[in-house]
Order: structure tokens, then sequence, then C-alpha cells
């Protein structure tokens, strides 16, 4: 007997783990899918600063240099605009080597592209226009890739979650010897429900997403799609 209800604590356990539940000849499952797909558009952002021993020129230096950028990018054939992404930071710090105040001003700026071409000559501009001589740099950038439209992709996402939703309800039927019939109407409109997200670059990746990008050399955005659904248990 002691055996029997260790078993089942482990069996309920792994249930809720894998976001199964079972109640009343029912099985209320979670399923997931993800693919990897190829961006659309991408945003390349960097940060000026600008260095000056006098206040009154820092602002002005800083608006020449992005005229500079914004002029060696149209004639690359950007014509996007630069967006300031967040307030300027405005400091000022002893130079070591002038044992002078310097003022610093530093500024965040984006570019947002359709044409992924266009990617690799907005940092070629970058490149180039910097100059640390003139007191003027950009400090760092950073390319990310995107889908305008993830939703795109919702048919087949929802047919791979609903997929492994069904795998799941068979398997938790088969436990008890049943089998997972279809799926019970609700109150939704639909007999089930579920939400699309893209997935954060930085957060853990999951390797066994399908790839839809084949042999492109792009770099892929991550869609994963979760779907929750009550199945009917049937002897």
């Amino acid at each position: 007997m002691a055996r029997r209800i260790l078993a089942l604590l482990f069996f309920a356990s792994a249930l809720s783990a894998a976001q199964i539940y079972l109640a009343d000849s029912t099985a209320y499952v979670t399923g997931k899918s993800s693919i990897l797909v190829l961006p659309d558009a991408a945003t390349v952002e960097f940060r000026i600063e600008i260095r000056a021993s006098d206040m009154s020129k820092v602002i002005a230096k800083a608006n020449d240099l992005t005229a500079e950028i914004t002029k060696e990018l149209r004639k690359a054939g950007v014509d996007q605009p630069l967006i300031q992404s967040g307030p300027a930071d405005i400091y000022s710090e002893l130079n070591w080597e002038s044992q002078r105040l310097e003022h610093v001003y530093g500024l965040r700026l984006d570019c947002a592209v359709d044409d992924l071409s266009k990617v690799d000559d907005i940092l070629v501009v970058l490149a180039a226009t910097s100059s640390e001589s003139e007191g003027s740099r950009i400090s760092s950038y950073t390319v990310n890739y995107f889908v305008k439209d993830p939703s795109v992709y919702l048919p087949e996402l929802q047919e791979m979650a609903l997929a492994d939703a069904k795998t799941k309800a068979e398997q938790a039927a088969a436990a008890h010897g049943l089998k997972a019939g279809e799926i019970l109407d609700s109150d939704y409109s639909e007999p089930y429900s579920g939400y699309l997200s893209v997935w954060d670059p930085y957060s853990s990746w999951d390797f066994s997403a399908k790839d839809m990008g084949g042999k492109n050399s792009l770099p892929r955005v991550a869609l994963s799609y979760e779907i929750s659904a009550t199945f009917k248990l049937i002897d």
C-alpha cells in the first residue's frame, strides 16, 4: 500500500511539472511549440560620446557629429532617420593626461531598416565617421534583428502546440489505462486558448526548435507558442 501511495505521489508530481492535470475523466494539458525564423527588419543601436573642456562646445559637437553620420548614411543609401533612445548623459570628469576637467556628453541613437543588406552599410559609416582625436567617438553599437509580424507564423505554431498537447494527454491517459479523446468544448469561442511570444535573445534558447531559415546565414528570431486544452478521457 505504501509503495502504491508513493507511486501515485511521484506520478502526480511528474504531471504537475509537465503541466498536465487529470480530473473528472478529463486531461487538462499545456502544449508548447517553438520555431526559428529569419528576421525581416533590424535596428542598429549606437552611442556617441563627446568630450570637451568647454561645456558650450559639447552640444554643438554632438549636433555636428549626428549631422555628419546622417549625411554619410544618406550617401550609403540609408534614408531612415536617427532616433534618440533614452535621455542623454552629461557629466564631468578629470582628464588624467591633461589634468583638466572635461565635460562628457553621451547620446544613444537608433537606426531601423527593413532592408537587411543596409546593416553592413550602417556599420561601415559608424566605423568611418567616429574620430577619437577630435574628442568625439562612437563608443559601442549593437544590431538587433526582429520579425515585424510574428502572427504570420501563428497557424503553424498552433498546429505544433496542439499536437504536443495531444501527445501529453495521450501519455497521461495511458498511465491510467485510458485514451485521450476529443477536445472538449469550453467557455471560449475556440476549444483551446494560447499566446504567442518572441523570445528574448538573452534568454535560454531551445535548440530543438524547428529552423525555418534553411541555409541562410542570417541570425534567427525565436518564436514560441503555448496552448492549453482539455481532452476527454475514454476507456
